[in-house]
C-alpha cells in the first residue's frame, strides 16, 4: 500500500500573525523561519491525531482489493475515482454505482455496493488506486456581488450542514453576513468547486456583503488542535536544538502539554 500527494493543500491551518502573536514577535526577519515551524507543527498534529487537517487529493494505490477499503488521513470528503488493471491488463475505472462509501467512520470505509463484488485485478503491483479528497478544513474566498462561496475541492452536497472559520489573526474577519460557530446549509452546490449558504434547509442564500478579511475555511479545527500547534511551534522556536547547554547538558523533553491535547483530541475523534 502506498500514499500519494495528488493535490497538496496550499498555506498552513494557522496564520502567520496569529503565530507571531503568539511568540510575541515583531518585525519579519523570522517569518520564513516561523513558516518553516508552522508547516512542522501540521505535519507534526496530523501524524498525532492521524488525520488531515487541510483539504488535499490522495491517490491510496493498493495490490488488490481488500474486503473493505479504509482510506488514511480522514476524514474522507469524497471519492474521486476508483480505478483498477483487469485480469486482461487494461486499466478500468468502477462506476460509483458498484461501490458504497460510509464517509461517517473514521477512516471512512468503501465496500462494494449491495449484490456487487470487487472486479477481479491482475496479479500486479499497484493494481488499484482510489483517488480521494480528505481534511477538516478547505480554504474559501466569497463574492458579494453573487453571494458564491468558491472552495477548491470542497465536499459538500445541497442541504450538507457546514460551519466556517478563519485562520486566527486578530482583526481577521469572515466575509459581511457570515458568522463562526454557525450551523449553516449548502445550496446551489457545484461540486467540488464552489457553493452558497443558507441559515435553514432549502431557504434562501445568505447576502455576502463584502469578501471579509484573512483566510477562511469552510470547516473548523478543532481548539486543542490549534492550541498545541502553538504550543509546539513556541517550544521550537525558544529552543532551536535537541540539546540544551546550561549548568549541565539536558536533553529536551517532549512537549507534554500539546501531546497531552493531541491525545484528546485523537481519541475524542475516534
Amino acid at each position: 500500500m502506498t500514499l500519494d500527494v495528488i493535490s497538496a493543500p496550499t498555506g498552513y491551518p494557522l496564520a502567520l500573525g496569529a503565530v507571531k502573536d503568539h511568540l510575541r514577535v515583531d518585525g519579519a526577519a523570522e517569518d520564513d523561519y516561523i513558516t518553516g515551524l508552522m508547516a512542522g507543527a501540521a505535519s507534526y498534529a496530523e501524524g498525532f491525531i492521524w488525520r488531515a487537517l487541510l483539504t488535499r487529493t490522495l491517490d491510496l494505490v493498493l495490490d488488490a482489493f481488500p474486503a473493505v477499503i479504509r482510506p488514511p488521513l480522514p476524514p474522507l470528503r469524497s471519492v474521486t475515482s476508483i480505478t483498477y488493471i483487469d485480469t486482461a491488463g487494461a486499466s478500468q475505472t468502477l462506476a460509483a454505482s458498484k461501490y458504497q462509501v460510509d464517509a461517517k467512520a473514521e477512516p471512512a470505509r468503501i465496500k462494494p455496493a449491495y449484490g456487487e463484488v470487487w472486479p477481479g485485478t491482475r496479479a500486479v503491483y499497484n493494481a488499484v488506486t482510489v483517488r480521494y479528497k480528505a481534511g477538516l478544513l478547505t480554504p474559501f474566498t466569497a463574492s458579494s456581488s453573487t453571494d458564491i462561496i468558491t472552495a477548491a475541492g470542497h465536499p459538500y452536497a445541497d442541504t450538507d450542514v457546514l460551519r466556517l472559520s478563519h485562520s486566527g489573526d486578530q482583526g481577521e474577519a469572515l466575509p459581511a453576513g457570515l458568522a463562526v460557530n454557525t450551523d449553516y446549509y449548502a445550496r446551489d452546490v457545484t461540486a467540488g468547486l464552489s457553493l452558497k449558504v443558507a441559515a435553514t434547509s432549502g431557504g434562501a442564500a445568505i447576502d455576502i456583503t463584502d469578501g471579509g478579511t484573512g483566510t477562511h475555511y469552510l470547516g473548523t479545527m478543532p481548539e486543542p488542535v490549534r492550541r498545541a500547534m502553538l504550543l509546539v511551534i513556541g517550544d521550537w522556536y525558544a529552543n532551536r536544538e535537541t540539546i540544551v547547554i546550561g549548568v549541565a547538558v539536558a536533553t529536551l523533553p517532549k512537549v507534554t502539554a500539546a501531546d497531552h491535547l493531541l491525545f484528546t483530541e485523537r481519541n475524542h475523534l475516534g
